[in-house]
């Protein structure tokens, strides 16, 4: 299991009365929430609030189930913690359920919600959920990376291309939301899932802290060696200096230790591996998080066939760790080394294997199942988008090849035939 340090703070700025922002550090749980709640007459702090106490609330009554998916987690099963998803989606719809009619019965509070960020520990793997603008960042290897995507109109209007990036910085829409809890009965919370990897630090922070900070100034503060008490009370130190308009919140929370040992790789050298495989090249680091997600992993042995010539396979495979030979027939053509990708036809069509795979020795498989692969396309739009654009250059690559190929075999066909003929004239 993972072990954590942990830091964080809050502060009501230098502009508004009364601070609307909560935040738990719950050590034993490994559940960590930071809430921005809005609504008048003190409302949001009640909505803050009242989140924060039932979704630790759900969480700690489903106690037994996680320390069940923890130790699946700790048997080595890299398939994403799908009772332990559950466990927080759920919590996160009954703390959105109870604030909405806490609100209907009480005058004053009409009207009143909160934004929300949970990270929850599950094992060596840690769960990613939010509702609204604020965020969570993960600092992993010298790298800043935006792990969550604000609900907000303005962030509607860039993924729509109709605003840039500067105009998004000075639109006057730039503090209206479009999901929070409590504003109606239901809300769907994004769910995001990642293996964690020792030095990892997580920053999650209400929408009075984020705006104050250039990618590069954020990653300078969190990526020092400094105590997280420091880090944190520098970071809010800074946004004081800037004026501090809003309530801000900001809570670090550190990977210091992960029990596996982990042989197969470091999640991050993961990832490094399927930046770089054509089928995923386009994706940002969120959704490489996210297609990830969907990816198992595979051990095969000294020997063991991965793939069968002429079997109609659905799986597509990249290799990490070890060396695979590629045999038509009994005739070996090629090795393979980690980094390697090998199937990918199988995610689109039904047609039979055109070579096998033959491990040459102990090799681990990161694997694309076909259904999983459709369930991302279903459920993630922009990046089903981009993949497609991927299969289908990799698609026109492989059949400029195979033409190019073609085409020089008949070239030396026709000059053996030129020879054969210039022969039996002389």
């Amino acid at each position: 299991m993972a072990i954590l340090r942990t830091f964080g703070a809050t502060n009501v700025g230098r502009k508004r009365k009364h601070n609307e922002d909560n935040f738990l550090i719950d050590n034993d749980l490994k559940l960590f929430i930071v809430a921005d709640g809005m609504g008048g007459h003190n409302a949001g702090e009640v909505a803050s609030e009242m989140a924060i106490k039932v979704i630790r609330r759900e969480i700690l009554a489903q106690k037994e189930l996680l320390r069940k998916a923890i130790q699946d987690d700790l048997e080595g099963n890299q398939e994403e913690p799908k009772e332990a998803i559950l466990i927080l989606e759920n919590a996160i719809q009954t703390a959105c359920y109870e604030v909405f009619h806490q609100a209907q019965q009480n005058e004053s509070k009409k009207g009143m919600g909160t934004t929300v960020v949970v990270v929850l520990v599950v094992g060596d793997k840690g769960l990613v959920a939010h509702v609204g603008d604020s965020r969570v960042y993960l600092v992993r290897k010298g790298h800043l990376h935006q792990l969550t995507e604000d609900h907000s109109m303005v962030q509607e209007q860039l993924r729509q291309g109709k605003i840039t990036k500067e105009e998004a910085e000075n639109s006057p829409y730039k503090n209206v939301i479009t999901r929070a809890v409590g504003i109606y009965e239901y809300v769907p919370p994004d769910i995001i899932f990642l293996e964690l990897a020792k030095g990892d630090r997580f920053l999650l922070c209400s929408d009075g802290v984020h705006p104050y900070f250039k990618e590069k100034e954020l990653l300078s503060h969190l990526a020092t060696q400094e105590p997280l008490n420091t880090i944190v009370e520098n970071i809010v130190q800074t946004v004081l200096n800037g004026g501090a308009h809003d309530n801000l919140t900001a809570v670090v929370v550190e990977v210091a230790e992960i029990s596996q040992q982990n042989i197969q790789m470091e999640v991050s050298g993961k990832l490094d591996i399927l930046k770089k495989i054509p089928v995923f090249q386009y994706l940002t680091y969120n959704e490489l998080v996210k297609a990830y997600s969907i990816i198992s992993t595979r051990k095969y042995q000294k020997g063991e066939l991965i793939i069968k010539e002429n079997d109609i396979g659905q799986d597509f495979f990249i290799l990490f760790k070890g060396k695979v030979a590629v045999l038509k027939g009994d005739i070996q053509v090629a090795e393979l080394f980690p980094g390697s990708n090998f199937g990918e036809m199988g995610l689109v069509d039904n047609a039979p294997r055109s070579a096998s795979i033959k491990a040459l020795e102990t090799c681990y498989l990161m694997v694309v199942e076909r259904a999983k692969f459709f369930e991302l396309m279903k459920k993630e739009p922009q990046i089903a988008v981009k993949l497609l654009w991927s299969l289908l250059k990799v698609f026109s690559a492989r059949l400029r090849a195979t033409t190019n190929e073609l085409s020089q075999a008949k070239m030396d066909k026709d000059k053996a035939e030129e020879v054969e003929l210039f022969i039996e004239e002389e």
